[in-house]
């Protein structure tokens, strides 16, 4: 619904409160000043949860879709609960990736902590009138 949209925030119409729309916005800024997606954190964050049967995501074109193949793609092959390892990389993009996936992580582990006052946190779909 747009509350983790990249550089450009909730839409207005955004059922959040004002205090987690805040704390998006920080979250955007955090990651804008480390040059890191929070698109691409929470995906590749929800892809790697075990207790997760399914992930979906809001896409609006082609061009997202296939962003987040690639992002699935980076997910299976840096977990270390799945089946390819980070060291099954070819060498010549093992520390590449081995520094995004550490960059990755730190990030994640501060958004979470951002966000941890609104873990379990929901709305009413529809809004009561």
């Amino acid at each position: 619904m747009g509350l983790l949209r990249p550089h450009r925030g909730p839409p207005d119409w955004h059922p959040a409160n004002e205090a987690l729309r805040n704390t998006a916005r920080l979250a955007d800024a955090y990651c804008q000043t480390h040059q890191l997606d929070m698109a691409e954190i929470a995906t590749k964050f929800s892809l790697n949860q075990s207790v997760f049967d399914c992930t979906i995501l809001g896409i609006s074109s082609a061009a997202e879709i296939e962003q987040a193949v690639k992002w699935l793609h980076e997910a299976l092959s840096t977990s270390p609960s799945l089946a390819v390892s980070p060291a099954a990389l070819p060498a010549d993009r093992k520390e590449d990736t081995m520094m995004k996936v550490a960059a990755l992580n730190e990030a994640t582990q501060h958004l979470l902590e951002l966000f941890r006052p609104f873990q379990n946190y929901s709305w009413a779909s529809p809004p009561p009138e």
